[in-house]
């Protein structure tokens, strides 16, 4: 088991086109943007796979083209396929390692501050994109420490677009510990 932590270097939202809405879809941002979640290894020292769930508040994150409102919320649903340094196993320690994955984000954009003109802007309630990521990362001592680009597409044209800096502190277990399986 794990646990993860860490920032969006920089987030890019566009929310699902509507009919009859004439305001701009996107929010994005490249500052306060918070990870954390829960997270499980299945596998071995050079493989494994991994489910995630995470909470990704982008605390400052708006439309600089049209200000509606600040604040961004995603909560990614993800499978990975994690090799070497990645796997998420004591034996990988100084390691080197990627992962592969995908699943499901549901993302919000405009959640506090929003401006009176856009009090009944029904397109930014929660929507969803089917995503896929890249990490590459190093496995030190207590965890991960990783880069990730994410990238998603949803229906009427939404899109979600991630890439920071995550770790991961693994839980030590009975079965972890420096020899071989």
């Amino acid at each position: 088991m794990g646990f993860n932590y860490g920032l969006d270097l920089y987030e890019h939202f566009t929310n699902p086109e509507r009919a009859g809405d004439t305001t701009l879809h996107t929010a994005g941002n490249a500052i306060a943007n918070i990870i954390i979640g829960p997270k499980l290894f299945l596998g071995y020292n050079k493989f494994s796979i991994s489910g995630e769930v995470q909470i990704n508040w982008g605390i400052t994150a708006f439309c600089y083209k049209e200000f509606k409102g600040i604040g961004a919320l995603s909560f990614p649903f993800l499978c990975k396929m994690n090799f070497g340094g990645l796997s998420g196993l004591t034996d990988n320690t100084g390691k080197f390692g990627f992962s592969l994955g995908g699943g499901l984000q549901y993302s919000m954009t405009e959640i506090y501050g929003l401006e009176t003109e856009f009090q009944g802007l029904t397109t930014r309630d929660l929507f969803k994109t089917y995503v896929g990521e890249m990490q590459i990362g190093y496995r030190a001592e207590s965890g991960i420490a990783s880069f990730y680009f994410r990238y998603g597409q949803g229906d009427n044209n939404s899109s979600t677009y991630n890439i920071g800096y995550i770790a991961s502190y693994i839980f030590p277990s009975k079965h972890s510990g420096r020899h071989r399986h």
